[in-house]
């Protein structure tokens, strides 16, 4: 059984090494006509290869903690299912691993937060947990069966949580349903950027992407988009400054305008159209300025590793 594996490679008795994870898996009977297989296995930030192998760095990055898995067969034996939870650092994070691995083509359902259903696996991420559920063999009604465990584990999971706010001051116009994304770290690439926001729109000219990386204060902002500007600088001759009231842009000759606004470095990418990008990155900024008009960072900084 490919449980069985998995289970022989773990770190050890889960009830000893985290109570919470432990508390969140559905007991023996709890969905009728299952039962757990063997004892649940906890994995820790050493050994998360040992589970998920291609996949560790990505989780590791993203602010994995800790990740507890459970496996379940029917009373008769015939089918098994998986069950995985992973703690990441702060529901931002859990939000952030969570958008990484899904697409806007998904089925979506109400199960926590947000979750995305197939015949075979259910994901879904609530507070700092992100949880999925697999079927290896598909069961009559296999799909009720998955909606229940992972309904079991949501609603052991307390407190209210909604997608993170830093969403709602990008534009709606144009807007590619559930492409919102959050990098925890080395935002597009770069150290100076440490974490930040990016969502994908398409319009009939084609399709373009807006960001924003918020930081602890102005100067630190202007620091960033400064090593911004001197990275661009000698791939493109044409990259051109501007200042617009309240805040900076720069434009490269491929379509990136990128402004600087308080605490906020933004912009949009593969927008070659000066005329529309420049109303895209002032709709953001006027989005940002009405939510908070002494220009201070309205996410919140402390959760960026």
């Amino acid at each position: 059984a490919p449980f069985a594996v998995i289970a022989a490679e773990g770190a050890g008795n889960l009830g000893q090494a985290d109570q919470t994870l432990e508390a969140l898996l559905p007991e023996d009977g709890v969905v009728p006509g299952w039962k757990r297989a063997e004892s649940p296995v906890l994995y820790g930030p050493h050994n998360l290869w040992d589970c998920i192998n291609g996949a560790a760095a990505l989780y590791l990055d993203y602010g994995f903690r800790s990740l507890a898995t459970a496996y379940y067969k029917t009373t008769d034996g015939q089918s098994t299912a998986a069950l995985e939870v992973y703690r990441m650092e702060t529901p931002l994070h859990a939000f952030a691993i969570y958008a990484a691995e899904r697409s806007h083509e998904e089925d979506f359902v109400k199960i926590g937060v947000e979750g995305y259903l197939d015949e075979k696996a259910l994901n879904f991420w609530k507070g700092p947990y992100y949880t999925k559920v697999s079927s290896y063999r598909t069961v009559e009604d296999s799909k009720g069966m998955l909606r229940k465990l992972a309904g079991i584990v949501a609603s052991r999971i307390p407190g209210q949580y909604t997608e993170p706010e830093a969403f709602r001051f990008f534009p709606t116009k144009n807007r590619v349903p559930k492409s919102e994304r959050y990098i925890p770290r080395n935002f597009l690439g770069y150290p100076f950027f440490k974490a930040g926001y990016r969502v994908d729109y398409k319009d009939g000219q084609g399709s373009y992407q807006l960001f924003l990386v918020p930081n602890g204060s102005p100067t630190e902002a202007e620091q960033a988009f400064t090593m911004y500007r001197e990275h661009l600088a000698p791939q493109d001759a044409g990259l051109t400054s501007d200042k617009k009231g309240e805040y900076r842009t720069m434009s490269t000759t491929d379509g990136k305008t990128v402004f600087l606004y308080g605490s906020y470095v933004g912009g949009i990418f593969d927008e070659p159209d000066e005329a529309t990008a420049s109303k895209v990155v002032a709709a953001l900024i006027a989005a940002l300025k009405k939510s908070n008009p002494k220009n201070q960072p309205t996410v919140d900084i402390a959760e960026v590793p």
